[in-house]
């Protein structure tokens, strides 16, 4: 057994050796020597959706990216009888044989160039093949009309930079390894599919599009934002009834405002200053903002009026009983509310529960509104 070790790593060496030879191994000529045009196979696998930024419209995964093409010029007899019999792949430093360079023509970092690792496997029929799991950073034109609720479809493009005419081809059997890694990580959110565009018409250097379809995940966004601004909405309601004795109406809606122009802060930091459509959680904020200064107007349209119309019927009592009043004291206060204070109780609390039941009906529709948009 020792002996096969010893056999084995001699004719490993002697391969090694005889590879960097070569013409492609010394001066890294590339295949065919850079005459023709050269087809590299891509194999593009998404793993994860790391973050989403809405600001800048920028896109960020991890992947998994092989190129694959054939080097005659690499090759080597692995049959029984050959000269490196039972050897069918070795693994070399990729700055020993010629790779191609892949640029992110729509990337957003700095750096647009993929580092693909420093290793490169080489099997015997010539077939070259370099790995590389990249952090990728790409723009995204996004559609936030429904956010959070939204669903991208995004583009990632792919060129071949060398000064040979390399021709980029996607893997011809790529679905099951891609598939297999489809939604099974944890990001902010998901890889619904993926679909590389390629026409046989494809001209060397041309970009290879590869399609995305993400997904965001939504529960943080509904149960910290949503779901706050709502309830938010609905206690405007509530304002009518509180006692108007309590005084409390008034900061209360004024209280239920300003909270809402914080949320209005924080979706505003979340959002590109050029969009082309509203999205529909701000015109949700917008409401709230808005009903509650209708609300503010309209208590103070219930206090004014009928705490007038309180101190006029009392007037009016004292005028029509003057002797009542300064005979029995007690007997006009019980006089005043008996005949007209309770009167104009009962319309104002009639009044005021109009207008809940009318603010509370509108706030329904408003919030179903915006719940079936978002649900489209």
């Amino acid at each position: 057994m020792l002996l096969s070790y010893v056999m084995a790593t001699s004719l490993y060496h002697s391969l090694m050796e005889d590879l960097r030879s070569r013409e492609a191994g010394k001066s890294k000529v590339p295949p065919g020597g850079g005459i023709n045009p050269l087809t590299v196979d891509v194999n593009f696998v998404p793993l994860d959706l790391l973050d989403i930024d809405n600001t800048k419209q920028v896109i960020s995964i991890s992947s998994s990216l092989t190129l694959s093409w054939t080097d005659t010029s690499l090759t080597w007899d692995s049959s029984p009888t050959g000269s490196y019999a039972n050897l069918h792949a070795v693994e070399v430093n990729s700055d020993d044989v010629w790779t191609p360079r892949v640029l992110i023509m729509n990337g957003a970092s700095n750096d647009r160039m993929v580092d693909m690792g420093p290793r490169a496997t080489l099997l015997s029929n010539g077939t070259v093949s370099l790995a590389a799991s990249p952090l990728i950073q790409f723009t995204c034109s996004m559609d936030l009309e429904v956010y959070p609720f939204d669903v991208q479809d995004c583009k990632v493009l792919l060129v071949p930079i060398s000064p040979v005419p390399i021709l980029f081809r996607p893997d011809r059997n790529p679905v099951e390894s891609r598939e297999s890694f489809l939604g099974t990580f944890n990001g902010e959110g998901t890889i619904e599919s993926v679909e590389a565009l390629h026409k046989e018409t494809s001209l060397p250097g041309m970009p290879l599009e590869y399609r995305l379809r993400l997904k965001r995940k939504m529960v943080f966004y509904v149960t910290s934002f949503i779901v706050p601004i709502v309830l938010t909405s609905y206690m405007n309601t509530l304002v009518f009834v509180i006692p108007a004795e309590s005084g409390e109406r008034v900061s209360c809606l004024v209280s239920i405002f300003v909270s809402n122009a914080v949320f209005v802060s924080f979706c505003t930091d979340q959002m590109p200053q050029g969009l082309d459509s509203v999205p529909l959680v701000t015109y949700l904020q917008l409401g709230t903002m808005v009903q509650s200064a209708v609300y503010i107007l309209l208590v103070s349209y219930v206090l004014c009026r009928f705490y007038r119309q309180d101190d006029g019927v009392t007037d009016d009592v004292t005028k029509e009983a003057p002797d009542a009043q300064n005979a029995v004291p007690h007997l006009t206060e019980d006089f005043r509310s008996s005949k007209s204070g309770d009167a104009v109780k009962r319309r104002k609390k009639r009044v005021e529960i109009d207008f809940f039941l009318t603010a509370l009906v509108l706030n329904t529709v408003f919030v179903v509104w915006f719940l079936s948009g978002m649900m489209k």
